[in-house]
């Protein structure tokens, strides 16, 4: 489906199921409730740049940072899928949990140039299927700092699991075969400033050693219990793991991904 015409579908099925499921009594902006837990459905559609390297420990040989795109032919414009939850627990702190999976798949693509990994040499022109996911899970506590009726300002703390399965594939066996995950602190804020009872500005910022996220964008109140949303979002985040003790190899990947994401909210 074209990046387009993936997003519109996202808004469109979104609004439909939740408008079925509104009362069928409108309410006026003044008489809508707080939303103090929230679900959200996202859908987020990235450029995606991407590295992977393995070294082979045992040896000592390093190992190529070749490109998920240019080298293994993965695409750079493919959408990735997110679930999140939050609750607010009193008046000034939150708890937000959020998912985000991307999976991107090439077949029958010729390496353009030689690939050092586990200690040997792939050589330019070699064919290759390709199978790359990313996964990210974010748990965080917050404490609003501002509270007032149409501005809310806070500080977020927690935690960024992130994890990455890379297989690439030859004519006749694999070339590399690698999963990895890394479970980072963050440290973050978060913001948001109503513009109408329906209309609302947000935005957030989170931070660890490996891993930055930025979320910039509002929210159009449709229904009562719903609401839905448009973010431009930056993730960059790097995985990587030394088992050379254990399995003779170290591995790194890299990703950054920019775009829109759309979602939809629901809550009560």
């Amino acid at each position: 489906m074209k990046p387009f015409l993936f997003l519109i579908a996202i808004a469109a099925t979104a609004a439909a199921t939740v408008g079925l499921a509104a009362p069928a009594q409108a309410q006026t902006p003044a008489a809508l409730p707080e939303l103090r837990t929230t679900f959200q459905l996202q859908g987020f559609l990235p450029r995606t740049t991407s590295t992977a390297r393995v070294d082979d420990w045992y040896l000592g040989a390093p190992g190529t940072t070749a490109s998920a795109e240019d080298d293994y032919g993965l695409p750079r414009n493919k959408p990735a899928f997110g679930l999140a939850f939050a609750r607010r627990i009193g008046e000034n702190w939150r708890i937000d949990l959020e998912y985000l999976e991307q999976r991107r798949t090439a077949d029958n693509i010729k390496l353009r140039r030689a690939i050092n990994a586990y200690g040997g040499t792939y050589a330019a022109g070699t064919s290759v299927n390709t199978r790359m996911a990313l996964t990210a899970l974010r748990i965080a506590g917050g404490y609003t700092l501002l509270r007032q009726d149409a501005t809310e300002f806070g500080v977020s703390f927690g935690g960024i699991v992130s994890s990455y399965d890379l297989n690439v594939n030859g004519p006749t066996t694999f070339l590399l075969n690698e999963s990895s995950a890394n479970a980072q602190a963050s440290l973050g804020l978060y913001a948001s400033s109503a513009l109408s009872p329906t209309l609302r500005l947000q935005g957030r910022f989170e931070a660890g050693p490996q891993n930055q996220q930025v979320n910039l964008g509002g929210s159009w109140r449709f229904a009562a219990n719903a609401s839905l949303g448009a973010n431009l979002r930056w993730m960059n985040v790097k995985i990587s793991q030394n088992l050379g003790a254990f399995l003779y190899n170290t591995d790194t990947a890299e990703f950054r991904l920019l775009g829109p994401q759309l979602f939809l909210e629901v809550g009560f």
